[in-house]
């Protein structure tokens, strides 16, 4: 596997507590029900950025899923792709840190 950043190794070390990254195997039979359930109904495009934006009037069935399972939303992306897949893609991973150029900067202060 590819070098990951400090961020992705930690939350892929969540992920492993339920599914063996090198096998695929999910090692946790609730969580297995769990993401059958999410497979079998889907995740919407709707449902997905409601979820990534934490906005809406309710949770949806993906938001109690990361939240049941302690995954944090930057693992959303990796996780959405894992259930609708079936594939383990670490890079999917993002710490929601972002380097801003000093001109970015200053465009960004300015609005």
């Amino acid at each position: 596997m590819p070098h990951l950043n400090a961020s992705q190794d930690r939350y892929l070390r969540i992920f492993s507590l339920y599914v063996g990254v090198e096998t695929g195997e999910i090692l946790n039979e609730e969580f297995a029900n769990d993401v059958q359930q999410l497979r079998e109904s889907g995740i919407s495009q709707e449902d997905y950025k409601a979820t990534i934006k934490r906005s809406g009037s309710h949770l949806t069935p993906f938001a109690k899923f990361l939240i049941k399972y302690g995954f944090p939303y930057p693992m959303a992306n990796f996780l959405r792709t894992y259930i609708t897949r079936g594939e383990i893609k670490p890079f999917l991973i993002h710490s929601g840190i972002f380097f801003v150029s000093e001109v970015d900067r200053r465009i960004f202060s300015q609005n």
